[in-house]
C-alpha cells in the first residue's frame, strides 16, 4: 500500500539570482516515512511555509546556492552529490563519494543514478534525468519535479527517505537521502534496492540494485549535561562526527503557554578556532507536550569539523518578533571532540 508523501521544508535557502543569469531553477522536497517512524503521541511540526508547491522560480529560487551555481556550468551531469552541500563536497575531496552511472529508461524517461555516499549519519543517492522543454510553462504540469514516489529497501528492510530536485540546463538533478536512524548500524556494506514508481507524472518501475560501502567509522559523543536558564532548557542527546557532517541531536524545552514559533529556533556551531560551521540541513521538529512544558526535539547537520578542532560551542538562536536573531548565550554548550 502506498504510504502518504508529506511535502516539507528541511532546509531551504532563499537566494537572489540575476534573471539574465538564470536559465530555470525549480526545487522540490518530499518526505516518505517508513512504518518504523511512528512515534506515538509525538508529532512532527510542519509549518504552512514548509509545504512546497511546484513553482517556476525566476529571479530567485528555493535551491542551494552552491548547487545552482555549479550545475549551471556542467554540460553533462556525471556527478550530483559533491554540489549538494559542503559536507558532501568535503567527502568527495577525500575520495569517499562513489560514482555509479547506472541508467534505466522506461516510457521515455531515462533516470541515471550518478553517485552514492554512505556513512553512519546518512546515505545519499544522486540522480539525473534529461528533460528538454521548449516552454518553461510546461513544467507546471508536473505534480512533483523529478521522483515523486519510490520504494527503497536497505538489506531487505524498507526505509523512509527524503528527496529534493532542481531543474536547470535541460536536466533534473536530485538527491535521495536516507537518514542514519533508518540504516543498519552493524553493516559496513549494504544492498540498496531502489524502485522508482512515479516520476514526471508517469508510473512504472525504474529499478536499481546498488551496493553501498560505509566510509570510516563515526565518532559519537554523548554529553551528560542539561542546561537551564530562566524559561528555557537545552540538552544534547548526541553529537555524531562523520566525514560528511556534524550531526547534533537536541532537545529544547520551554513553557507550553509561551508564544513561540518552533521554526524560529536555530543554532550556531563554533569551533575552538573561532570558525563558525555552516549549516547543511535541519530535520523535522518533533513536539512533545509534558505537563506544563513543551519539548522540541530534532537533529541538525553542520559541516564536518577539521581534524585539529578540540571542542565545539553550540548556541541556540531564536528569532525575535522584529525579525532579529537573538543568541541564547546563557544556554551555551561546549562539547569536547578530542582527547
Amino acid at each position: 500500500m502506498n504510504k502518504p508523501i508529506i511535502k516539507f521544508k528541511e532546509d531551504i535557502e532563499r537566494i537572489e539570482i540575476p534573471e539574465e543569469e538564470l536559465d530555470l531553477i525549480i526545487s522540490k522536497t518530499i518526505y516518505k516515512s517508513s512504518n518504523s517512524n511512528k512515534r506515538g503521541k509525538k508529532i512532527a511540526y510542519l509549518s504552512t511555509a514548509a509545504v512546497l508547491f511546484l513553482t517556476v522560480l525566476l529571479g530567485s529560487g528555493f535551491v542551494s546556492p552552491t548547487m545552482a551555481t555549479v550545475l549551471s556550468k556542467i554540460p553533462l551531469i556525471n556527478s550530483v552529490l559533491p554540489y549538494a552541500d559542503d559536507g558532501l563536497k568535503a567527502a568527495n575531496e577525500k575520495g569517499l563519494v562513489k560514482s555509479i552511472g547506472q541508467t534505466v529508461e522506461e516510457d521515455g524517461v531515462a533516470i541515471t543514478i550518478t553517485d552514492l555516499y554512505y556513512d553512519d549519519s546518512r546515505l545519499e543517492i544522486g540522480y539525473s534525468i534529461p528533460l528538454k522543454v521548449k516552454d518553461k510553462e510546461v513544467l507546471k504540469q508536473y505534480k512533483i519535479l523529478g521522483i515523486s514516489d519510490a520504494e527503497i529497501y536497505v538489506d531487505r528492510k524498507q526505509v523512509g527517505y527524503s528527496s529534493k530536485a532542481t531543474y536547470q540546463n535541460d536536466y533534473i538533478t536530485g538527491i535521495i537521502t536516507i537518514a542514519g536512524d533508518e540504516l543498519p548500524k552493524s553493516s559496513d556494506l549494504v544492498n540498496v534496492k531502489l524502485d522508482i514508481t512515479d516520476v514526471l507524472n508517469k508510473k512504472g518501475h525504474w529499478r536499481f540494485d546498488l551496493a553501498a560501502k560505509k566510509t570510516e567509522k563515526e565518532k559519537i559523543i554523548i554529553p551528560k549535561k542539561d542546561i537551564k536558564s530562566g524559561k528555557y532548557s537545552f540538552s544534547i542527546d548526541s553529537m555524531e562526527l562523520t566525514p560528511s557532517s556534524t550531526k547534533v541531536k537536541y532537545v529544547f524545552s520551554l513553557p507550553s503557554n509561551l508564544n513561540f514559533n518552533e521554526q524560529a529556533l536555530t543554532f550556531k556551531l563554533i569551533a575552538d578556532n573561532g570558525e563558525e560551521m555552516g549549516l547543511i540541513k535541519t530535520g523535522r521538529i518533533l513536539i512533545d507536550h509534558r505537563g506544563s512544558r513543551l519539548y522540541l526535539s530534532s537533529q541538525i547537520y553542520f559541516e564536518p569539523i577539521e581534524e585539529d578542532v578540540k571542542s565545539i560551542t553550540i548556541i541556540p538562536v531564536v528569532k525575535e518578533e522584529e525579525g532579529k536573531d537573538k543568541s541564547l548565550s546563557e544556554l551555551e554548550f561546549v562539547v569536547p571532540v578530542s582527547e
